[in-house]
């Protein structure tokens, strides 16, 4: 009788167990971003997320854009942070934030102390960016913000990751203007 008592605990236990589960409230939350979002957004969600659900695993995930499309689609990450992946009826998304698209430069650069930056300015300066194949949205912006005047810029290098293009030296960060 005693062992029966038993089981069936341990079965009642198991059914709760699977209902917090399957209602998000227990369990593992795999939690995918993007560089860019990990000094913005994420440290916010996170602590949002885990007052609200303490008794889930939080597993942070850092990819880029393109990954993190390809690993929701195929279900190894349950959320993501990244960037608008266009139209996608297989994914439901939310508008975090949105963002100016912003040109960094070294403090000494000539173009450092000027207030507004213009297409034109840039048109014959070398240009870092990411590549089309890692953050397509932002290739397209970055793209589109040159050819609204005409201009196709001089991309030199396109870092994988974020991390690539950072040095030690101070940097001055402008809004860009159309």
């Amino acid at each position: 009788m005693e062992d029966s008592r038993n089981v069936l605990g341990q079965f009642e236990d198991a059914c709760r167990d699977v209902r917090l589960v399957a209602s998000g409230m227990k369990g593992e939350l795999r939690f995918g971003f993007m560089m860019h979002a990990a000094h913005s957004v994420v440290p916010e969600l996170v602590q949002l997320y885990a007052k609200a659900r303490p008794d889930v695993r939080l597993v942070l995930d850092e990819r880029t854009p393109t990954e993190i499309d390809e690993m929701l689609v195929a279900g190894t990450l349950d959320a993501a942070v990244t960037f608008d992946c266009g139209y996608a009826p297989h994914l439901q998304t939310v508008l975090l934030a949105r963002e100016r698209l912003r040109i960094i430069m070294r403090e000494d650069h000539p173009l450092a102390t000027v207030g507004q930056i213009y297409p034109e300015k840039l048109r014959e300066e070398k240009v870092i960016a990411a590549p089309a194949a890692t953050a397509p949205a932002l290739r397209s912006a970055i793209n589109s913000y040159f050819s609204a005047k005409g201009i196709v810029p001089h991309v030199v290098l396109e870092p994988r990751l974020q991390h690539t293009t950072r040095k030690s030296h101070r940097r001055v960060v402008h809004r860009v203007r159309l």
